[in-house]
């Protein structure tokens, strides 16, 4: 799965240099923010310019999920297991014991494994509302703020001075 993303991700980052849909024009931050909360899509990436960031929000929301659901998979297994040895009566209490607290390990662990994907993908995706919006914000910052450096010689000094402007 990983691997697939990758590919996508290389197939998106190479169209975005490709310089097909390049451009200066002011974005709204609010579409972007908005359109970057639909889940595993990158959609506000893609609306700002950023194909290589959108591949990176599509690769880890999907993979994230996946990670999450086979964890919560494992979870459902242990408790399946856990429910045939306690109908089980022809295995002795010590053994019964034993495989159940192994299969209790086993809920915890793909318990904690699951929580942590869902945390990861829930951080990620508020990470990618708030790129969109920013991203959105300076989309065209080279056009609204120019710097200018100059070196002035006088007579009997040196000096520097930057020239800064703004067109909003």
């Amino acid at each position: 799965g990983w691997t697939t993303g990758f590919y996508i991700w290389n197939v998106v980052n190479a169209f975005h240099y490709s310089n097909h849909l390049l451009d200066d024009e002011p974005r709204n931050p609010k579409i972007a923010a908005w359109l970057s909360a639909i889940p595993f899509l990158g959609i506000g990436q893609m609306y700002n310019g950023s194909f290589q960031k959108a591949g990176f929000i599509w690769t880890t929301h999907t993979m994230l999920s996946i990670m999450a659901l086979k964890a919560h998979k494992q979870m459902n297994k242990a408790i399946d297991f856990q429910n045939k040895i306690e109908k089980t009566e022809s295995v002795s209490l010590v053994y019964k014991k034993n495989y159940f607290n192994q299969w209790e390990g086993e809920y915890n662990n793909a318990f904690k494994q699951r929580n942590t994907w869902l945390w990861y993908l829930f951080i990620l995706y508020f990470y990618g509302i708030f790129d969109a919006a920013v991203d959105a914000h300076l989309h065209d910052y080279q056009k609204k703020i120019k710097l200018r450096p100059d070196v002035i010689f006088s007579n009997e000094s040196l000096s520097f001075k930057i020239d800064i402007t703004t067109e909003f």
